[in-house]
């Protein structure tokens, strides 16, 4: 029988140390033909807390290691340039 000891984990564990939050920032431009139709912003492997920002505004924040994370933004886009932003903690 193996030893456990001896045995790596590689596909469990990052190669990289958790060293603070992180932020993102892109300005995005929504076309005319996007009027009324829903705008979902979906965040697969978010590693634990994250916030969303548009314009300056808080959006939501959701706080989940395990499941993704999804926000609605269809309300608060406008066929125009927007400021996005988002944290991830």
């Amino acid at each position: 029988m193996p030893e456990v000891s001896n045995v790596r984990f590689n596909a469990l564990t990052r190669p990289h140390f958790y060293v603070g939050k992180a932020w993102y920032q892109r300005d995005i431009y929504i076309p005319q033909e996007w009027t009324n139709k829903r705008i979902h912003l979906f965040l697969e492997r978010a590693h634990w807390i994250t916030e969303v920002w548009i314009n300056q505004h808080k959006i939501g924040s959701q706080d989940s290691l395990s499941t993704p994370h999804e926000y609605d933004l269809s309300q608060f886009l406008t066929p125009e340039y927007s400021s996005f932003n988002y944290i991830c903690q």
